[in-house]
């Protein structure tokens, strides 16, 4: 049985990864979902989606789901961005690359214009 909504649907998608679906099984999960708070997903459900994304071993990605072979990385993931202090949809970090500089965090939709003058910031100063 899956633990939550949440990370049964990270844990899925880390498995359609695994052959190659990771973004078709992402866009099914994101054009399928329910207003917060309903409870739509099931295991059932979530096979489903692996196969209408094509999948090519459904039994393999059933396996990998029903093990919980993600389950550390989504927990692993949930922290982070709770470290972060990342709390809305969208939300950009943008990291020097050189890390000498503190990352910039971008909460909100922002034109290409912004993304441009804090990379551009970062690499001059």
């Amino acid at each position: 049985m899956l633990k939550t909504t949440k990370s049964a649907n990270s844990e899925a998608a880390y498995c359609a990864g695994d052959q190659g679906k990771f973004w078709e099984y992402h866009d099914i999960l994101f054009d399928n979902q329910e207003r917060e708070g309903i409870v739509w997903v099931s295991t059932d459900v979530l096979k489903g989606f692996a196969t209408r994304v094509g999948v090519s071993n459904t039994d393999e990605f059933s396996q990998c789901l029903d093990s919980h072979k993600y389950e550390s990385t989504v927990i692993a993931n949930n922290e982070l961005v709770r470290e972060l202090g990342i709390n809305a949809t969208p939300t950009f970090i943008i990291i020097n690359p050189s890390g000498e500089k503190d990352p910039v965090k971008l909460v909100g939709a922002y034109p290409y214009s912004a993304f441009d003058t804090i990379v551009n910031q970062m690499l001059t100063s």
